[in-house]
């Protein structure tokens, strides 16, 4: 099975990170056709759909200061990172290979 950190060619972790978030926005528009946005009134958020907001960070490490732009988010606020997985947070994290396998499972965004 490939996965993402088997993408060799892409030695450059922003060209990595850009990439990986670019399957994301894919995923997601397919979900919610004509319903995804990104924020950007103080931070950017990457996405936002009506009442869910969503960060890519593709890194080895999240800190909260990584993902204060999803604080001031009123609805469900996700972090899709690189390899770590935590739902202890106000925000879940999720790798983004476990979003991309279980995002059809989930009800997360109906």
């Amino acid at each position: 099975m490939t996965t993402l950190q088997d993408f060799t060619a892409l030695k450059d972790d922003i060209l990595k990170s850009r990439v990986v978030e670019n399957v994301v926005a894919e995923e997601l528009i397919r979900r919610h056709p004509g319903e995804i946005f990104y924020s950007r009134s103080n931070e950017e958020i990457d996405f936002v759909t009506t009442d869910s907001a969503w960060e890519v960070k593709y890194q080895n490490r999240i800190v909260r200061e990584d993902v204060k732009q999803l604080l001031s988010f009123p609805g469900r606020r996700f972090v899709l990172s690189k390899h770590t997985l935590d739902t202890e947070q106000d925000y879940p994290i999720l790798p983004v290979e476990f979003f991309l396998l279980i995002m059809d499972r989930l009800k997360i965004d109906q």
